[in-house]
């Protein structure tokens, strides 16, 4: 009875139906709302460890956990290519976030101000890139993009797109 169905008569990508689960939440009066992909395992203390920094500051915007491969304990390809300085603070455990220019939409937290000001979601963007551009026009505005080292997540990735053929 505390879970809303939402469906959509076809697919209008990622960007739009996390805009319209966002106005749900939203409407529900949550200060945050998690993006969260269904092929993401959070690993135990990442939600304890993300509502820790986000009680920090109130200009932090958006918050993303680490990521660990999906069938080890190194680094994924994503942390690796796009935040290898953050690999240390990652592997030791570091209680401190960096602040980055954008954290993989797989799994995010994003604070309702932040939302209400920055706006939904692009569009244009049907699937992939939407979370660098939303953390772009963020940061714009003044929020603060965090990766928290001690949030641990595993994203399997390319679960929505696999067997997508090029045209």
């Amino acid at each position: 009875p505390e879970v809303t169905v939402i469906r959509m008569p076809t697919n209008l990508g990622y960007c739009m139906a996390y805009n319209l689960a966002m106005r749900y939440a939203l409407a529900d009066g949550c200060e945050w709302v998690i993006w969260a992909n269904n092929d993401v395992r959070i690993e135990p203390n990442c939600l304890n460890e993300l509502v820790r920094i986000s009680q920090s500051n109130p200009k932090i915007g958006i918050l993303g956990p680490a990521f660990l491969a999906w069938d080890n304990d190194e680094p994924n390809d994503y942390m690796s290519g796009n935040h290898p300085y953050a690999i240390d603070a990652m592997k030791s455990y570091s209680r401190d976030p960096i602040e980055v220019e954008w954290v993989e939409g797989s799994f995010l937290m994003v604070r309702r101000r932040c939302v209400e000001e920055v706006g939904p979601l692009d569009p244009y963007y049907f699937m992939y890139s939407e979370e660098s551009d939303f953390c772009r026009r963020a940061r714009y505005q003044g929020w603060k993009v965090l990766l928290v080292p001690r949030a641990l997540a595993r994203h399997y990735a390319a679960g929505s797109s696999e067997g997508d053929q090029e045209i």
